[in-house]
């Protein structure tokens, strides 16, 4: 028995061994699995003082933020001299931008001064069906990399109160993070892709301008399919949009016990915590024309985290443009006029909160 278990312990060692030499050998960039992710990796990996500033997020982000905009802003108005880049990622969810976010903090080549970082919410990254069909690509994979991922994943999941999380769904779940972490580990299902990517250049023509890509020029057919969705009733779909934003956002929303997830809230703070302590300073942005259900799933959230950590550009009574229908792609998107508008307020909300204006 003795022998045995001392077997099992070598091979599995030498398993771990070999997947990290893999790994090490091939060298790719934290984001390889994706063209899109591909090459702005590469943009910003090999052109390191380049960028001191990254936005990542969904494709709320990718589509919904123009860097040149940001920086214009910020330089001519703060004392501050920026130069930033869109690293949002289309379908991206709460772990996957959490990954991107932690590769970022701990790396050696690349160091941003700072990260605006879209909060999303729990419920809707962790819905069943879309978890449970994405549970083995190699985008749910990828982010699952190291013992901070398996932390962030474990404590927000055990943190969740809702009803539909159930002891035994969470325990479910525990299980499907604890899997994607050895098939992470152990380069599952991916070596072969691996090799191809190190092999194949950057698609430069997916880095759109400093990562910004229009929602216009989409062709994904879920863009589509929301857009026809949303041009049914689009007076309707912003003005309950609005109305949430306002009821959980607004200065006179009430102050009250909100259920909050304390584990999710506790590693967004660590995480942002620990970038401090390498001289990058995280802010948690509130994006408008939120899902439906995620004003009141990311109210508890944004009231728990502390002031200097986050921005808020939810609110409807103060932000109203972003909840007209000229400046909509649909109910979650921002159209271009949308991405300039929005650009430009986070970057006001940050020389607000960062300096006074010239």
């Amino acid at each position: 028995m003795v022998k045995f278990l001392v077997k099992s312990v070598l091979l599995i060692s030498l398993l771990f061994l070999l997947a990290w030499g893999i790994r090490t050998a091939l060298d790719l960039p934290y984001a390889w699995v994706t063209d899109r992710m591909h090459v702005r990796s590469h943009e910003l990996f090999t052109h390191p003082n380049k960028y001191n500033t990254v936005f990542i997020g969904s494709s709320k982000t990718f589509r919904g933020i123009k860097p040149w905009v940001f920086d214009d802003y910020v330089n001519a108005n703060s004392s501050k001299k920026l130069t930033s880049i869109n690293f949002g990622l289309g379908g991206a969810t709460i772990g996957r931008i959490y990954g991107m976010c932690d590769d970022l903090i701990e790396s050696e080549e690349v160091k941003p001064k700072y990260i605006f970082f879209e909060l999303r919410s729990l419920q809707t990254s962790w819905r069943e069906k879309s978890f449970k069909k994405n549970l083995h690509t190699k985008r749910a994979v990828l982010w699952t990399k190291d013992w901070n991922a398996l932390l962030f994943s474990w404590r927000s999941l055990w943190g969740m109160t809702d009803e539909e999380y159930t002891f035994w769904k969470k325990v479910r779940y525990t299980r499907y993070f604890f899997q994607k972490f050895i098939q992470n580990k152990l380069n599952i299902g991916m070596v072969k892709d691996m090799i191809a990517r190190k092999w194949t250049p950057p698609n430069e023509e997916e880095l759109g301008n400093r990562g910004f890509e229009a929602t216009e020029n989409g062709t994904e057919k879920g863009l589509e399919r929301q857009r026809k969705k949303f041009m049914k009733e689009p007076k309707k779909a912003v003005k309950n949009a609005r109305d949430k934003s306002i009821i959980y956002f607004s200065d006179q929303t009430p102050n009250k016990n909100w259920d909050t997830n304390q584990g999710f809230v506790s590693e967004l703070i660590k995480l942002a915590e620990r970038a401090e302590e390498r001289n990058i300073k995280i802010y948690y942005v509130l994006y408008p024309m939120l899902k439906p259900g995620d004003y009141i799933n990311l109210k508890p959230t944004y009231a728990a985290l502390p002031n200097r950590f986050k921005i808020n550009i939810t609110n409807g009574q103060k932000y109203p443009e972003f909840y007209k229908v000229e400046n909509c792609w649909d109910d979650t998107h921002a159209n271009t006029k949308g991405a300039t508008l929005l650009s430009k307020a986070i970057a006001e909300a940050f020389v607000k909160k960062t300096s006074k204006t010239k």
